[in-house]
């Protein structure tokens, strides 16, 4: 199953930003690596459910998808979706460059 299909089947046929925030949400169109940005070095690492959402164009362009809260809220949807020790093993699991740079993602696990 293709990365694409595993985000359709976790969180539906609409945006992922739009379902919260918008009155009548569009059919998603892109996938945007959410709590770790993409990276070519780390891909294997990356590209994972946990890490990634659908987004509609528009909102994948419009740069509001990278706010703190945003991340934080998809952290805490996949939590809710996934289970906490998943969230942690795929942290685990990520490079300790990686880590550093987006600790906020361990501090949050820590708080759970």
């Amino acid at each position: 199953m293709t990365l694409r299909d595993q985000l359709l089947k976790l969180d539906g046929p609409y945006c992922f930003h739009c379902v919260f925030h918008e009155e009548y949400p569009k059919p998603p169109s892109e996938i945007h690596h959410c709590l770790v940005h993409r990276s070519k070095r780390y891909m294997k690492y990356l590209d994972n459910v946990i890490n990634c959402c659908l987004l509609c164009r528009y909102c994948h362009s419009s740069g509001r998808i990278n706010s703190h809260e945003f991340r934080v809220e998809l952290l805490h949807k996949r939590i809710q979706q996934l289970g906490i020790d998943v969230v942690r093993e795929w942290w685990n699991s990520l490079p300790e460059k990686l880590k550093l740079t987006n600790e906020w993602i361990g501090i949050e696990l820590e708080e759970k």
